[in-house]
């Protein structure tokens, strides 16, 4: 309903814009999935009711990224968007560090004896892909006015990132958060407009955040608190001495590659080896055509073994089983259409202000199921629209 109303917002105010989006490879390939779900009501193993519920959700994607691409005119916008996206990042984040220092759900989850934050998305996977995809801007709003009031709550927004990122308990995202801590270290002019010493100081206070996290013990709620307050403080103040008392915190963007790497204790992957196993078992019985859209579980619960997941975790294989071949090409023509939307778009600021946005969720979607969380799905096609539009700037 809400992504309705932003496509009849976008076209009443911008049509031009929101034409030019609506026509755009990656849009086009969102709509076509939609459609084709839709169809597969003809056929679906699952309820009627459950595949147009997930064509909907589909063409809900195309119509927020229709609207966000109508929306960017200028880079101004571009950082508007990309803002708002930290705020939900913030205010989710807080939920899920809260939820862990209070040990109460639904905002933290206790998965195998530990306390996981999952903020107001509830579950600690979508949680850190919402903070990688705000920290790009977080990082940014750091360096462009290192004393303002602005940066020191930036500062407080890429604490909770850390910090959340820890948190989730998830290999995937940290590491995504330290490629893109990399990146505003060793190419801090392209990055954040600022210098390697400002770019290394965001890093660092971002790396300490999660280790932080890490070392308070779940449960209490002051000192997990604590570290997204006193991380404002310390960059506005830091920021006078030219960010050089930052420095001095050694502990350095590994901390994250560390927190992925201290992961879970398992296979790697989880299981999802035999669940990929069972879906290929269950693509072959309906290859053309398919089980149906959101006919996963029903179509593979006779090939899966040991825990029963409804989603395949691979979200090309997942299309395969439900929309058949033309599903199939159809998500892979999604992942090729967004990384050519992402090439057009890098000399543009949406290149790393909603870039990472677009590309962690399509890394995501190939281990985990974000395709099915409207949240997640719905900053996934806010970012898209906005680097759709940067073209035309």
């Amino acid at each position: 309903m809400l992504a309705g109303c932003a496509l009849v917002a976008a076209v009443a105010t911008r049509p031009d814009a929101a034409r030019r989006t609506m026509r755009s490879a990656p849009v086009a390939v969102l709509a076509a999935l939609a459609a084709l779900g839709a169809v597969s009501a003809a056929w679906t193993l699952a309820g009627v009711t459950d595949t147009l519920r997930w064509a909907a959700l589909v063409c809900g994607y195309a119509g927020v990224a229709v609207a966000a691409g109508a929306f960017v005119r200028t880079d101004r916008d571009l950082r508007i968007l990309a803002s708002g996206l930290a705020v939900l990042a913030y205010v989710a984040g807080l939920a899920g560090i809260a939820g862990v220092g209070t040990l109460t759900e639904p905002f933290a989850d206790r998965i195998d004896g530990t306390w996981r934050a999952g903020g107001t998305l509830e579950y600690p996977p979508a949680l850190g892909l919402l903070q990688v995809s705000a920290l790009p801007v977080l990082l940014t709003a750091m360096a462009r006015r290192p004393g303002s009031l602005a940066a020191a709550a930036a500062a407080s927004g890429a604490a909770v990132a850390g910090m959340s990122l820890a948190l989730t308990g998830s290999r995937l995202y940290p590491f995504l958060a330290a490629c893109l801590l990399g990146a505003a270290v060793l190419r801090p002019r392209a990055t954040l407009r600022s210098d390697v010493r400002t770019g290394m100081a965001a890093a660092v206070l971002v790396a300490v955040s999660a280790l932080a996290a890490v070392l308070l013990a779940p449960g209490n709620l002051i000192a997990l608190l604590a570290p997204p307050l006193l991380a404002a403080v310390c960059w506005r103040a830091g920021a006078r001495t030219d960010a050089r008392f930052l420095l001095a915190l050694l502990a350095g963007f590994a901390a994250l590659v560390a927190v992925a790497a201290a992961g879970p204790a398992g296979d790697g992957l989880h299981g999802r080896a035999d669940l990929w196993d069972a879906a290929l078992s269950t693509a072959a019985e309906r290859p053309l055509l398919g089980a149906g859209a959101d006919a996963f579980f029903v179509a593979s619960v006779e090939h899966q073994s040991g825990a029963l997941a409804r989603f395949a975790h691979d979200l090309p294989l997942e299309l395969l089983v439900e929309l058949g071949v033309a599903g199939l090409l159809l998500g892979l023509g999604l992942y090729a259409a967004c990384v050519r939307a992402l090439w057009r778009a890098r000399a543009s600021p949406a290149a790393w202000l909603l870039g990472p946005a677009v590309a962690a969720f399509l890394v995501g979607s190939l281990v985990d199921w974000p395709w099915h969380m409207a949240g997640s799905g719905a900053v996934f096609a806010a970012a898209l629209g906005g680097v759709i539009a940067a073209r035309d700037l």
